[in-house]
C-alpha cells in the first residue's frame, strides 16, 4: 500500500524519473529486509494512529533501517515521510484545510531533496527534523511562503499596532523553490493573513522574518529591482547579525568556507556575494516584521 502512495506522490509532486526510480528501489530494499521493514512500518503506524509523540527518537531509529540497508540516512528519512503524507492528507481533510495548502506543504520534501543532492549528491532530505510541524499540523506552506505561529523576541511599533517579547506572531519560512516573484509573496501574505486572522481577534496580524534575506548589506550589494530586495524592503528590521557565513551554503550549496573566488559564480546572486565577501564585508541575517489587516500591509 504505502509503495503505490509513495508513487503517487512522488508523480503529483513531479519528482523527477531519475529520482523516484532511487526511491522505490530503496524502499524495495527495506521492504526485502523484515527487520528494517518493521521498524520503518512500525513507527510509520504510530503515526497513522495519532500515537507517534516522540519523532526525534523515530528518527533515530531509522538510523537502524539505514544501517541494515546500507543506504543513506536521508534516503531512508525521505521514504518514512512520503509515508507520512497518507495520514497527513487525511488530517488536513479533517480539519477542512485547503488541499492546495496540503500540496504546498508537502512539496517542502520535494524542496529539501533538491537542496540535499546539491549539497551532499544524495537522493533524500538532510532536514528531517525540520520537516516534522507540516506533518503535526503547525507549519503551512500557504503560495510561495511558509507560515508557523511563533513568539516575539522584540519589540515592535507601528502606530497603533504593537508586538511585545513574548507575543504571538506568524514566522516566515522561504523554501528554496524558485525565484521570489513580488506578486506572489504579496499573495502568499494575504493569504496567510486570512488563514491566521482568527488568533488574533479583530486586531491586525503581525507577521516575523529571520533570515538572510533580510541582511541589510543587501541594499550595498544588490539592485533596487532585485526579488531578494523587494522582499526585505516589505519588513521593518528591527536587529540584524553579523557571522562567518551560516547561510553561505544556501547561495553555493557548500559548507566549505573558503577563499571566495573558489565559489561558483553562476548567478548574479553569487557574483555579487563573492564581490562582497572580497571587499570584507561579513554575511549575516536580519530580522523585521510587519502588520497586515483585511488583507492590506500597515504603513
Amino acid at each position: 500500500m504505502y509503495k503505490k502512495y509513495i508513487k503517487q506522490f512522488m508523480s503529483k509532486a513531479k519528482f523527477s524519473s531519475e529520482d523516484s526510480e532511487y526511491l522505490l528501489s530503496a524502499y524495495d530494499n527495506i521492504k526485502r529486509n523484515p527487520d528494517a521493514h518493521f521498524i520503518l512500518m512500525s513507527k510509520v503506524r504510530l503515526f497513522d494512529l495519532d500515537m507517534l509523540h516522540d519523532y526525534k527518537r523515530a528518527l533515530s531509529e531509522l538510523q537502524k533501517v539505514a544501517d541494515i540497508c546500507e543506504l543513506p540516512k536521508e534516503t531512508v528519512n525521505l521514504i518514512f515521510l512520503m509515508c507520512l503524507t497518507r495520514h497527513t492528507e487525511e488530517l488536513y481533510e479533517q480539519r477542512n484545510i485547503d488541499k492546495d495548502i496540503y500540496m504546498n506543504s508537502m512539496l517542502d520534501l520535494k524542496w529539501k531533496l533538491v537542496e540535499c543532492k546539491k549539497m551532499k549528491k544524495i537522493c533524500g532530505t538532510d532536514a528531517a527534523e525540520w520537516h516534522w510541524r507540516f506533518f503535526n499540523l503547525t507549519r503551512f506552506a500557504i503560495g510561495r511562503l511558509q507560515f508557523e505561529t511563533d513568539f516575539s523576541n522584540h519589540k515592535y511599533i507601528k502606530g497603533e499596532h504593537m508586538v511585545y517579547p513574548g507575543d504571538t506572531v506568524i514566522s516566515v519560512h522561504i523554501p528554496s523553490c524558485g525565484m521570489l516573484d513580488e506578486l506572489q509573496v504579496i499573495d502568499s501574505y494575504i493569504k496567510a493573513e486570512n488563514f491566521y486572522k482568527d488568533l488574533f481577534g479583530k486586531g491586525a496580524v503581525p507577521f516575523m522574518c529571520y533570515s538572510w534575506l533580510l541582511y541589510p548589506q543587501h541594499d550595498k550589494i544588490l539592485p533596487k529591482e532585485s526579488n531578494i530586495r523587494k522582499f526585505k524592503n516589505r519588513y521593518d528590521i528591527v536587529d540584524y547579525t553579523v557571522n562567518s557565513g551560516d547561510d553561505l551554503w544556501r547561495i553555493f550549496y557548500t559548507d566549505k568556507r573558503e577563499n571566495p573566488n573558489t565559489y561558483p559564480q553562476t548567478t548574479s546572486l553569487q557574483r555579487a556575494y563573492v564581490k562582497m565577501l572580497n571587499s570584507g564585508i561579513k554575511p549575516g541575517c536580519g530580522c523585521g516584521f510587519f502588520f497586515m489587516k483585511n488583507g492590506s500591509f500597515i504603513k
